[in-house]
C-alpha cells in the first residue's frame, strides 16, 4: 500500500519528492493520515476520487446517503454557506443532463456545455496571467 501511495506522489518536483515523501510518511505514522489525503488527488484512481469526495464533504457540505438502495451524493442544505451557489450550479447541470436524457440535445451539445461551463462563471473570481515572461 505504501508503495502505491509513494508512486502517486512522484508527479511532483523531483527535487522535493524525498522531503515530501518523508513529511507525508511522518503524518501517516504520527496521525494515521493517508498520504493521499494530504496530496493533490489523482481522480483517475478510486482512492484519489474518494479523497476528492471526502474534501468536498468537508469543504462544500456534500453528504452521502442511501435512497432505495442506491448510493447518492447530495448537498447539506442547512448550515452550509456553499449551498446557494452549488444549488444553482447543480440545477444548471441537472437541466442539461435532463435535456440529454430526453433527447432534446445531443451528446456533443451536452459536452460543449460542460467544457465551456467555467467560461460562464459569474462568481467574480478571476486569475490573471503575466504574459511578459
Amino acid at each position: 500500500m505504501i508503495n502505491q501511495q509513494m508512486s502517486a506522489l512522484l508527479n511532483t518536483n523531483p527535487v522535493l519528492v524525498p522531503l515530501r515523501i518523508i513529511t507525508l510518511l511522518y503524518w501517516q505514522r504520527r496521525w494515521g493520515v493517508s498520504p493521499l489525503a494530504l496530496s493533490v488527488p489523482n481522480i483517475d484512481s478510486y482512492d484519489g476520487l474518494m479523497h476528492t469526495l471526502f474534501a468536498l464533504e468537508d469543504i462544500h457540505g456534500f453528504k452521502i446517503t442511501n435512497i432505495d438502495g442506491e448510493i447518492c451524493l447530495s448537498l447539506k442544505k442547512f448550515d452550509n454557506p456553499s449551498y446557494p451557489q452549488l444549488f444553482d450550479n447543480f440545477t444548471a447541470w441537472y437541466e442539461q443532463a435532463s435535456k440529454l436524457r430526453e433527447g432534446q440535445i445531443s451528446k456533443e451539445e451536452y459536452d460543449e456545455w460542460r467544457y465551456q461551463y467555467s467560461m460562464n462563471d459569474s462568481s467574480g473570481i478571476t486569475a490573471s496571467v503575466d504574459t511578459d515572461h
